[in-house]
This record gives structure tokens, sequence and C-alpha cells, in this order.
């Protein structure tokens, strides 16, 4: 579900308009579920409101990262570093343990960093730009603090489902604010003929969000950001088969570095 948002946000409208449909429609769906749902805990409303905004600033720079790089190359580097950098928050946050697995973990979602910045180029150049890297690294940051403060957030609000869609209201008002500020009124012309691919995405993107939530209030918080990067390997056959986006043994062997460190970190 994840790579497939992922996947339509990359070939619908420019970036920034796509990530905005996206945004609108995970609010309208969420708008729609609120009367049938308990308010979440008062503890947790600051962490919602910090999480608005954190992901407003992942959707940002997700959006550039995409306009430089493919879907193959930036999904696994910002992705892949996210559950890394959620063990360590995790660790000095919520005091989940940190284990010699979890080491190998982060060396090889490192080593799958290397390789597919270096020779993960698939038009024509040797490699991932460096602005690119910044960019997706800089996007696995957001994610890593949006998902530790989702994390706390929705184990307080006792209620992950309408944690969820108060989420991604305020999602869409953060991020009407930031389009607003950034493209003007322009941004909000002709959106609706890509409605029906916008809900779609949105759909996923609700979905696919909605089990981590509530797999965060079952299990450790390290544990389940590390084994949402499974979706590294669907985002690489979306690419291939979808996107036409050339397949190259060394994006092959970075996505497998990756994954296999999420999966040390997620059995760590």
């Amino acid at each position: 579900m994840h790579a497939g948002w992922n996947a339509l946000v990359k070939v619908a409208l420019d970036r920034l308009r796509a990530m905005f449909l996206l945004t609108l429609c995970m609010g309208f769906i969420s708008l729609g579920a609120l009367p049938f749902l308990d308010a979440p805990h008062p503890d947790s409303w600051g962490f919602l409101v910090a999480s608005g905004l954190l992901h407003a600033g992942y959707m940002i720079f997700l959006i550039k990262a995409y306009e430089i790089g493919d879907l193959a190359q930036i999904y696994p580097l910002a992705r892949g570093t996210a559950p890394m950098l959620s063990t360590f928050a995790a660790w000095f946050f919520a005091g989940e343990a940190l284990s010699p697995m979890m080491g190998a973990g982060i060396a090889l979602v490192l080593s799958g960093i290397y390789v597919m910045g270096m020779h993960g180029g698939g038009r024509g150049q040797a490699k991932l730009s460096s602005k690119a890297i910044l960019f997706a690294l800089v996007t696995s940051l957001f994610i890593s603090a949006y998902t530790i403060t989702d994390g706390l957030g929705v184990r307080l609000s006792q209620a992950a489902s309408s944690y969820t869609a108060w989420l991604f209201v305020l999602d869409m008002v953060t991020m009407t604010i930031a389009v607003f500020f950034w493209r003007g009124r322009a941004a909000f012309r002709n959106l609706t003929p890509h409605i029906g691919k916008g809900l779609v995405a949105g759909a996923l993107s609700l979905g696919s969000y909605w089990i981590a939530l509530w797999a965060m209030t079952q299990a450790p918080i390290g544990a389940v950001a590390a084994l949402r990067e499974t979706s590294i390997l669907f985002a690489l056959l979306i690419s291939t088969i979808f996107l036409k986006e050339t397949f190259t043994v060394w994006r092959a062997a970075a996505a497998v570095l990756i994954l296999a460190g999420a999966a040390a970190l997620r059995f760590s």
C-alpha cells in the first residue's frame, strides 16, 4: 500500500500538486470518519499537532527528492534509513532496548545507502546526485521524527483509529497552508480531473499508516518502523514494471541490503 501511493504521486500532476491532492483526499476521507469515532485522549493532542507539522516537512522534502531522482533510488534511501533513526529515537525517548542485532541492521542499511548512492543511477548517470541524496536523507529524518511522535501519541490517545483520522485532517490543514505560500492560488487549479487517482492514493496512504499506528500500540515502535520497510522491494518492482525505470543489479543489491537491515532491526 505504501509503495503504491508513492508510485501514484510519482506519475500524477507535478510533484507538489500531486502530494497536495493526496493530502486533501486523505483529509476528506478522515473527516467523513470522525463522526463515528471517539475523540483521542487529551494527552495525545500535543503529539498530533507536532506530527502534523512534521508530516508537512516530510512531504515537501519527498517532493523535492522525487523531482531529482527515480522512485527506485529515492524510496529505498528515504524509507530504509528511517527505521535505523527510529530505532535510536525509540531507545532514547521510549526506553526500547538496543542490541547487537540492531548494530548489524544499521550496518546493512548504511551499506545499502552507499551502494544506491554510488551506483544506483538510472538516467545515464553513474550515481545518484549528492543533492538527491541530501533530500532523501532529510526526508528520512522527518519520517523518523513523525514515527516516534505518532508512536508515543497513539499510545496516549487510547484510540488508534481516531488518532489517525485527526492526524490526516491536521495534515490537510498544514499542507494547504504550505502549498498556498509556496505556489499560491495556481496550485489549486485543475485538480478535479485527477481526483479519482488522488482518492485511490489517499486511501492507500491512509490505510497503510493506520495499520502502522495500530501496530505501534501492540509492539515496539522501532520494530514496526523497520517491518514497514518491506515496501522497498515492492517499490523496486513497481518502478521497473509500471514506471519503466531502469532496473540494474546495483539497485537490486542496494534495495536488498536496506531491506535486510530493516529485517535485522525488526528481529533484534
